[in-house]
């Protein structure tokens, strides 16, 4: 099998999915300001744990206390797709098996997978091993058989850049939309 992975934050969606999460989920600007801005980080002055996964954890609470329906959020993610990303996916269904690799969260991102019909690998609160870097690489190689290729990556950012190295075609995303060959 064909594999073509995709970054998700920067490389299919112009921001970043956890910050649009946590906004999305306050219930204005100012509560949102004060959360996610001011009490982790002053916090972290005090007690020493991981910002990413305690934060997300807090407002995916706040989330499920407050009902929120996900696919309203998906709406806002796919109105913040790249202008070609949809299209992207599409001609990559075609011929591989597309995949989204993202040091994003799995339940911010599984109705959009979903929404494409295309496998996710992301972050789980229930994990703290952040999927980045070389960590994207070994979840591939795990979820898939070892003749399995993976021929084609996208991503923006040095934390893709394992992902990248390690398939026959890369492409990166410039913060402009921009997608080039990247090499090697």
């Amino acid at each position: 099998m064909k594999i073509c992975a995709f970054d998700f934050d920067g490389t299919l969606i112009k921001n970043d999915s956890i910050k649009l999460f946590c906004r999305w989920v306050s219930n204005n600007q100012l509560e949102f300001l004060i959360v996610y801005h001011l009490y982790f980080r002053f916090i972290l002055l005090f007690k020493d744990y991981n910002l990413k996964f305690t934060r997300v954890a807090f407002f995916h609470k706040l989330y499920k206390k407050r009902k929120l329906d996900i696919q309203e959020f998906t709406k806002i993610l796919l109105k913040d797709q790249f202008e070609d990303s949809e299209n992207i996916i599409n001609e990559m269904k075609k011929e591989y098996k597309v995949i989204i690799v993202s040091a994003s969260f799995d339940f911010i991102l599984s109705d959009y997978s979903d929404y494409y019909g295309i496998n996710l690998f992301a972050n789980s609160l229930n994990n703290k091993q952040d999927l980045n870097f070389s960590n994207k690489v070994y979840t591939i190689k795990s979820n898939f058989k070892k003749e399995d290729i993976l021929e084609v990556a996208y991503g923006n950012s040095e934390g893709d850049f394992d992902m990248l190295e390690s398939s026959k075609q890369a492409y990166f995303r410039y913060k402009n939309g921009k997608i080039l060959k990247w090499q090697k």
